[in-house]
């Protein structure tokens, strides 16, 4: 089969045109809703994908809740770091057979085949508004062929043998990866090469040899051959790019798993809604919403997804870091209503999950709560703690910390007490902010946490019950938010959300800050290639 499609590619000088991405527009800053609706797509024939050009306006996504930059620097490292693998795959195909009459001979070239070739690592450039200029500065390729040819008419004189032939380019090959998201949110290249421009360099004859016949199989190879192969490396290259580069990008994961307390689908949804191309970096919008696609109807969003920079942080460029991303609080925001929704926000706490226990002597008791039921042996007594949150917490990013505000209802009910048990003690409400710092954990998947160090939860107001010692209720109230709900929100979030990998590809080295109501990330780009050969090994078994 392989043969085959490459026979077809010689036969018909396969030019690898393929329609592209449509032109790069402005970037949509504000989010303003009118431009948050998905727009008409376009069509595009590359990889068989609706693909999703720069600006808001032509975004797959209803909102861009987050943004993404990739410099020069990592597409070359992609680009270049995986090259070699993908044209060595695509290069064990072999050529077809030529036959034909010319000048009163009969001639057949067979077996044809490469038995060496380089090719330059490409160099990339970004071009403003469409993707990427592509130069491959020289290749060359050593070929190998069985000839026979037959005097036909009047000439007796036949010959067989072997040849051996090397082309190289007159010039240096150049093309154009045009950039764009697929329906599902992912990125796609479509490499577009110019065609090559080869030469014949060194040609070698094994059999019977004379100057004419050297001459007429120089001619036929410059006819015939040369311009097959020379097709043949174009279509080889695009079809690297086009199909195999595509295949692995396609199974870069984007939706990322919640490690946490919710419910085990939901997903931080990292996937493209557009790209965009300057002279330094590509820009992606992001949708940033978590999401629970196990749902019929995902989440809504909690209000309109805030201002995005247009630009990258300076530390991408200035710290030359591959990939940056920038998070508002938007994301953080739709998954606490996700939480919210599915009632995770709503916990008992028994005092076995308090370090210490909660406990209070009858006259503390009584002095909080007058005429409260307590036990009539005196003794200390435990209490369940209810906390639920009365509305969704919403979370703000100030420099080097990030903040969670909510209000929450907390409830001490009494535990292990004959007749009163259960039975609520004292219920009071209030507001509560939660100090967190994010951190990104090494490893062969990068993992973001967040975790609380504080949480105040103040003014207190006492409901439902009148109180003579508000000092005692807020001491109370201030150990509950210590030892219980600061501990119970740390264990939802504790296991945090991987960073995007697959089959190879890695993010090494991040870092994160919170500067100007932004959380910024910071990575490089890693390629484990043994896992990367694999999934194209795959692909050809």
């Amino acid at each position: 089969m392989k043969s085959l499609v490459l026979a077809l590619a010689l036969l018909r000088g396969v030019s690898g045109d393929v329609a592209g991405v449509c032109p790069a527009g402005d970037v949509c800053e504000e989010a303003d809703v009118s431009l948050l609706q998905k727009t008409e797509t376009r069509l595009q024939v590359a990889t068989d994908s609706l693909e999703w050009s720069a600006g808001v306006e032509d975004s797959r996504c209803e909102a861009v809740g987050a943004r993404a930059w990739l410099s020069e620097a990592g597409a070359n490292y992609i680009v270049q770091t995986v090259f070699g693998t993908l044209v060595d795959k695509t290069f064990t195909l072999e050529y077809p057979d030529v036959k034909g009459e010319k000048n009163g001979w009969t001639y057949e070239i067979s077996g044809a085949s490469v038995m060496e070739y380089a090719i330059d690592l490409p160099e990339l450039n970004f071009t403003n508004g469409v993707g990427l200029d592509l130069t491959i500065p020289k290749f060359s390729v050593n070929t190998k062929f069985h000839y026979k040819v037959d005097g036909t008419g009047w000439n007796p004189i036949w010959s067989a043998g072997t040849v051996r032939a090397e082309l190289s380019q007159k010039e240096p090959l150049q093309g154009q990866f045009v950039v764009g998201v697929n329906k599902d949110g992912k990125p796609t290249v479509n490499l577009q090469l110019n065609d090559p421009k080869v030469k014949l360099g060194a040609f070698a004859m094994e059999g019977t040899i004379f100057e004419g016949l050297v001459e007429f199989l120089v001619s036929i190879f410059k006819e015939k051959v040369e311009n097959s192969i020379a097709s043949t490396v174009k279509w080889v290259i695009e079809t690297a790019v086009n199909k195999y580069l595509n295949d692995w990008i396609s199974k870069i994961g984007l939706q990322l798993p919640l490690q946490s307390g919710g419910k085990t689908s939901d997903v931080a949804d990292m996937s493209l809604c557009y790209v965009e191309v300057t002279k330094q970096y590509l820009a992606f919008g992001v949708s940033g919403a978590v999401t629970d696609p196990a749902e019929s109807t995902k989440s809504a969003y909690v209000g309109v997804p805030p201002r995005l920079r247009q630009a990258p942080p300076p530390a991408m460029l200035s710290e030359g870091h591959m990939l940056a991303t920038e998070l508002t609080p938007f994301t953080l925001d739709t998954g606490l209503a996700l939480m919210q929704a599915h009632g995770v926000l709503r916990q008992v706490i028994t005092p076995s999950d308090i370090m210490g226990g909660l406990k209070l002597d009858v006259d503390t008791a009584r002095a909080m709560v007058p005429g409260v039921a307590v036990p009539k042996d005196g003794r200390g007594m435990n209490f369940a703690v209810h906390i639920k949150s009365d509305e969704t917490p919403k979370v703000t990013f100030n420099d080097g910390a990030a903040q969670i505000h909510g209000h929450v209802t907390i409830s001490l009910n009494w535990m292990d007490v004959p007749l009163i048990n259960n039975v609520e003690f004292l219920k009071v409400s209030a507001p509560f902010i939660g100090m967190a710092k994010v951190a990104v954990e090494d490893g062969a998947q990068e993992v973001m946490h967040m975790k609380l160090d504080s949480v105040s939860v103040t003014p207190i107001t006492v409901i439902g019950k009148t109180t003579t010692d508000m000092s005692t209720v807020n001491s109370m109230i201030e150990t509950v938010a210590r030892t219980a709900l600061l501990p119970y929100i740390n264990r939802l979030i504790k296991n945090g959300v991987g960073l995007p990998t697959g089959n190879g590809f890695q993010l090494k080295g991040s870092k994160v800050a919170m500067v100007g109501g932004y959380l910024d990330t910071f990575s490089d780009i890693n390629i484990d290639m043994d896992a990367f050969k694999a999934f194209i090994d795959s692909k050809f078994d």
